[in-house]
């Protein structure tokens, strides 16, 4: 491949990378009220002055529970809203703290396994 070809082949790949994320800042600014939903999600959104998917995947769901109108039902509609742009909410501080003790967790047993190992190579 000579220096024009691999040019190209960069802008290629460039030009998707832009279109890619032009797609993911379009999804963000999607505004709220331009999707279906029922009357309760979208009191309980506005109330909650969230109008964009961005604003939307930047609370958890015990925040958004927090605001008037919104239970378990209306999480459970947001979260496959959210779920068909491939997004998630937001993970709370209790749910982040969790995983990173499950995490602290695994590493104490990957550690504790490679030393068994390495004690069971030199025995």
């Amino acid at each position: 491949m000579g220096f024009k070809e691999a040019w190209a082949e960069k802008q290629k790949i460039l030009n998707k990378q832009k279109e890619e994320s032009l797609r993911k800042k379009k999804i963000l600014e999607m505004r709220l009220d331009e999707i279906e939903m029922s009357i309760r999600a979208s009191n309980g959104l506005r109330l909650a002055n969230i109008h964009t998917i961005g604003n939307l995947i930047k609370i958890s769901e015990r925040d958004m529970m927090k605001y008037k109108n919104v239970g378990p039902a209306v999480i459970m509609e947001l979260k496959k809203i959210l779920e068909k742009f491939n997004l998630k909410f937001k993970a709370s501080v209790s749910e982040i703290t969790e995983l990173k003790r499950k995490i602290q967790s695994l590493e104490y047993k990957i550690m504790r396994l490679e030393k068994e190992n390495f004690v069971l190579k030199h025995h």
